[in-house]
């Protein structure tokens, strides 16, 4: 997935690259969430199975095993959850 950079001009003349936002904490959406780890081939298994953020955060690797994701993929979709319960966990 291509990410698009926008480059936006200061007051002053001076350039700003913006970047996009990277998800802070859990994506409301597994849409959102398996385009921010550049996984959107996998979308029409997550919405035939009607997988929703609730049951995603659930899924143990044996589960995603049986949709079809590859280890290494599982091991990815793991790390960023992991990653996003820790800082959601740390804003509250």
């Amino acid at each position: 997935m291509k990410k698009s950079v926008n480059i936006r001009s200061n007051w002053d003349g001076s350039s700003i690259l913006l970047v996009p936002k990277l998800p802070t904490q859990m994506d409301s959406s597994v849409d959102g969430f398996l385009q921010s780890l550049g996984l959107e081939k996998y979308l029409i298994t997550f919405q035939a199975e009607e997988v929703d953020m609730t049951a995603l955060v659930h899924m143990t690797d044996d589960d995603l095993k049986a949709l079809g994701i590859p280890m290494f993929l599982i091991i990815r979709i793991q790390r960023e959850r992991s990653s996003q319960r820790s800082v959601t966990e740390a804003t509250v």
